[in-house]
């Protein structure tokens, strides 16, 4: 595939397709849409600023419609949020949810939804990406680091 990292599809201009639309226009199939894990809390806020941290992943979401929120002017969008007990990124926070349902919000902005790599699928991956042997000395780590000790 083409490769097309999380970070280029993070612009908060870009309008976000929705499932119908997706169906016409896929996003790339290594891609895929999650949701900042506060809108699973019971306590979540439209009024509060949520950040994403790098360790935080969130949960797989689907958007089901884009509209213009007629008190902000701004586009917003409803979402379904899934939870996988399988989480291909071992989310940390798992909301209080015995049946592993999924959730529906309305009116949530864009920043609090963004595109994650699936594992094993950045460049890095890639065939053909250039690798180089680190070539660090055997002497420079302690005996105690080392897994195989040789005997001279």
């Amino acid at each position: 595939h083409q490769y097309n990292t999380e970070r280029a599809s993070q612009d908060d201009d870009v309008l976000l397709r929705t499932e119908e639309e997706q169906e016409e226009e896929p996003y790339p199939d290594h891609l895929e849409i999650r949701c900042h894990q506060s809108l699973v809390r019971e306590d979540f806020d439209r009024a509060k600023t949520y950040r994403w941290r790098r360790s935080h992943k969130g949960f797989v979401c689907d958007i089901d419609e884009r509209y213009i929120d007629k008190d902000t002017g701004k586009v917003v969008y409803d979402v379904e949020i899934h939870f996988d007990p399988n989480d291909k990124w071992g989310s940390h926070y798992v909301p209080q949810n015995p049946n592993n349902e999924s959730i529906e919000r309305q009116g949530i902005a864009r920043d609090l939804i963004r595109f994650a790599d699936l594992p094993y699928t950045t460049d890095i991956h890639l065939e053909g990406t250039f690798r180089h042997p680190m070539m660090i000395p055997d002497d420079m780590f302690p005996t105690a680091w080392k897994n195989l000790v040789r005997e001279n």
